[in-house]
């Protein structure tokens, strides 16, 4: 082994530690690897570290705490785990390695110290419950008991042993329950006994070592508890789980049989980079934690429910995560001094600065009711932790390691609240207490008119739908166009009115007092994305799988979305029609045995010189015994005849989009067109999903005019109206003519123009709301025009 003293430690490159509120002592370091770690004080007031290593126990004097000397060690068998407690002139010290011949437990003597120090072993054999030879954890309590953890014997449950009666030489006194434990921390007869492969901290009342008594058990949050150790009161206990950022938790037990998880802690530098907590240990309201490659940990708990970190010192020069670094840290020396044992690295002799905390701690209630508000959000300027939340009861407590100017915004979405915003000076281990009302935004009201633009006459079918952060209201407006929309609290709103044959609008509505009345103008035009039910008829046969009306969820086959997971993106709204919906499995409510036919409204396209229809559609088929034969067709009704125009077979696990289906082109336009959607089911075992969204006819004869025929141009828009973007394809254009195409606003200012026509994608976010038009420029000539509409 090496004797490293501190001022070649300065000069070595892998001592330069992160480190907070404490300073590096002295080191020692080893030949093996290190495992747990204790302290000892002789009766002249000499402070020892006794330190477990790969191959025994080193007791070490710190008579010199920055020149550490190895005065002893007591070999034993090779293990990766030896743990170590003392009383009086005694140190005993467990072992746990299957593989090896064992000893039981190890009684070092340490009176003689510095000069010699001897040991025995004490390997009972223990009626009915056999021969003792190995354990992996111990802890004494105050009054001399001994509590072995994770033995040979008792299935690994807990043995109780005297250690008082005859100093070094135990005595069995009996036996908790026969389930394994890791670790044991006992306090006033209160056993804390950490069931790692339960998940589970076990509270029993030991007073009668023969009859304990199981008062408590509580699954910790990862499910793998380490350890224990609770306050000297008894009122709160905290717990680790050995797993990858898994936190140190708090818990209340002043009432065992409603234990409360209080606040978890984790170190803010590593948050999610897999490091793992180890051993926690409490030294008046601070915990002490070994935290594997974070070092020893320093955490301000005296408010259990605001766990700060206030120190470190990492002890591993490498990478974070995985099994390196402090596997243990004992701070009870009387010198204050923390003894860190680190795996590879061995002893660090530390010296804290023990800061405290500031806190801010209060309750959120209503300026009116006084009631308490839950889940309010609070931000904080000037922290890194900047966003916390209130509880179910509408309390708070933050703690910040740093004194200063802090300001603190509250505020509640969806309820209707204003925010509130506190500036208060926190000052090192003072609590400020708060008391935060919020006001209810002003109760308003939305009254409305809707109107045809063309004729600016009422629209008494149309509907108004509207989004709260809680909640979608639906309204149809009266014979008079006219709709109210109450109790709405002073916002922000996305409002949309629908209508059948008119183009959808949205608008963004700010609602208060003194704006609450609004008039919106329809466009003409067959258009629906479905965001309401315009009045689409159903009519099935099928076994499941009937054409509704939703919002899609999707459902998943062979690693392919069946069931579309969300509506056609660029239209308003998430609803869609879809062929079954609300099933996670592919096979549940998808189309089966027969046909189900989505049936639109009447159209009256009498007056409509060329019109085209286009719509968004899924159509997935695959599965089955026999090759999928299954369709989803199209079919055109003028009132009195029938005819197929489109049949789809392609199987695609994706939204397509069918354009430019000229109506005229399969029967002669009338006062009642309709569009039919008929999903067939004809083979058995198939998985068969459709859904429509983005249904439009429009009259194209505006950009279809003799002029454009004759260099065959055609324009697409999609969707119109349109929101943050809209997509243009302008084809039949000769390359050798030069062209453009112009957006302007309505008073003609030009807002967009480019030269390319191939699938343009124009972002539109700051575009204001209303009506534009696209003009085609042909040799400096505009040869035609199409009207679109923003709608938000």
């Amino acid at each position: 082994m090496r004797f490293l003293y501190l001022l070649t430690l300065i000069l070595l490159p892998f001592c330069i530690n992160a480190q907070l509120n404490t300073e590096l002592v002295g080191r020692l370091e080893y030949e093996q690897e290190a495992n747990d770690i204790w302290g000892w004080v002789a009766e002249d007031g000499t402070e020892y570290a006794l330190v477990g290593t790969q191959i025994g126990t080193s007791v070490v004097s710190l008579s010199d705490p920055s020149n550490p000397v190895e005065v002893g060690f007591i070999e034993g068998p090779s293990s990766t785990w030896r743990d170590i407690k003392t009383w009086g002139n005694y140190a005993y010290v467990t072992h746990d390695n299957s593989s090896e011949p064992n000893i039981g437990l190890h009684v070092i003597d340490l009176s003689q110290l510095p000069d010699t120090v001897t040991a025995t072993t004490w390997m009972p054999t223990i009626s009915e419950l056999g021969t003792l030879s190995r354990c992996h954890n111990i802890y004494i309590d105050e009054f001399g008991v001994c509590y072995l953890a994770g033995c040979d014997v008792n299935s690994g449950g807990i043995l109780f042993v005297d250690i008082t009666s005859t100093p070094g030489f135990p005595q069995f006194m009996g036996a908790g329950a026969p389930r394994y434990a890791h670790d044991v921390y006992v306090k006033d007869n209160l056993m804390f006994a950490s069931e790692v492969y339960n998940g589970d901290l076990t509270i029993t009342d030991v007073t009668n070592k023969i009859n304990p008594i199981l008062l408590a058990t509580q699954e910790t949050p990862f499910a793998f508890t380490h350890n224990a150790w609770a306050t000297e009161d008894n009122l709160t206990v905290f717990t680790t789980d050995e797993r990858a950022n898994a936190p140190v938790a708090a818990y209340d037990i002043s009432d065992l049989e409603d234990i409360k998880l209080l606040d978890e802690f984790r170190p803010a530098a590593t948050l999610g980079n897999n490091v793992i907590p180890h051993n926690v240990h409490v030294l008046n309201d601070f915990l002490i934690i070994s935290h594997y490659t974070d070092g020893v940990v320093i955490v301000d708990a005296s408010l259990p429910e605001a766990m700060i970190e206030m120190g470190n010192y990492d002890t591993w020069d490498g990478g974070d995560g995985g099994f390196s670094g402090a596997w243990g840290a004992y701070p009870f020396l009387p010198s204050g001094l923390i003894l860190v044992s680190d795996i590879q690295n061995g002893l660090y002799v530390i010296n804290p600065t023990y800061r405290k905390a500031s806190f801010v701690r209060g309750v959120v209630k209503d300026a009116i009711t006084r009631a308490p508000i839950p889940f309010v959000d609070i931000s904080v300027s000037g922290t890194t932790n900047a966003f916390e939340r209130t509880d179910n009861s509408g309390a708070f407590t933050l703690g910040y390691s740093d004194e200063g100017d802090y300001r603190f915004a509250f505020s509640k979405q969806g309820d209707g609240y204003s925010p509130a915003v506190i500036d208060t000076v926190l000052q090192s281990g003072a609590i400020v207490e708060l008391e935060i009302f919020l006001r209810r935004k002003g109760q308003v009201s939305i009254v409305g008119e809707v109107l045809a633009a063309e004729s600016v006459t009422p629209l008494p079918n149309a509907k108004v739908l509207i989004n709260t952060p809680d909640s979608t209201i639906t309204r149809m407006v009266n014979s008079e166009g006219i709709f109210r929309i109450d109790d709405l609290v002073e916002d922000t709103y996305e409002l949309i009115v629908t209508a059948w044959g008119y183009q959808t609008v949205a608008r963004t509505i700010n609602a208060s007092e003194s704006n609450n009345s609004i008039t919106i103008q329809l466009e003409e035009g067959y258009y629906d994305d479905f965001v309401t039910n315009l009045g689409w008829r159903i009519e099935h046969d099928a076994r499941e799988g009937k054409w509704e009306l939703a919002t899609p969820s999707a459902t998943i086959f062979e690693e392919q979305i069946a069931n579309p997971d969300l509506d056609w993106e660029f239209d308003f709204g998430t609803q869609c029609y879809v062929t079954g919906n609300g099933m996670t499995s592919a096979t549940m409510d998808d189309l089966d045995d027969g046909t189900t036919t989505l049936i639109s409204p009447p159209m009256d396209l009498s007056n409509y010189s060329n019109p085209v229809l286009s719509f968004a559609y899924w159509f997935f088929n695959e599965g089955g015994e026999t090759p999928p034969n299954d369709v989803l067709e199209i079919w055109l009704s003028n009132g009195t005849e029938e005819v197929l125009i489109e049949k789809i077979t392609d199987s695609k696990s994706e939204w397509r989009l069918m354009e430019g289906i000229v109506l005229n082109e399969f029967l002669p336009s009338s006062d009642s067109v309709q569009v039919i959607f008929i999903a067939k089911d004809e083979g058995a075992g198939h998985i068969v999903e459709s859904a429509i969204d983005r249904f439009q006819v429009e009259d194209l004869s505006t950009t279809n005019t003799s002029e454009l025929n004759s260099d065959d141009i055609n324009l697409q828009v999609y969707p119109n109206p349109f929101a943050d973007q809209i997509f243009i394809r302008l084809d039949g254009i000769n390359e050798l003519k030069h062209f453009s195409i112009s957006v302007k606003d309505v008073v003609g200012k030009e807002i967009f123009s480019t030269d390319d026509h191939n699938n343009l994608n124009v972002a539109t976010s700051n575009w204001s709301a209303g009506i534009y038009f696209i003009e085609i420029i042909v040799n400096n000539k505009t040869v035609g025009t199409h009207k679109i509409i923003k709608g938000i």
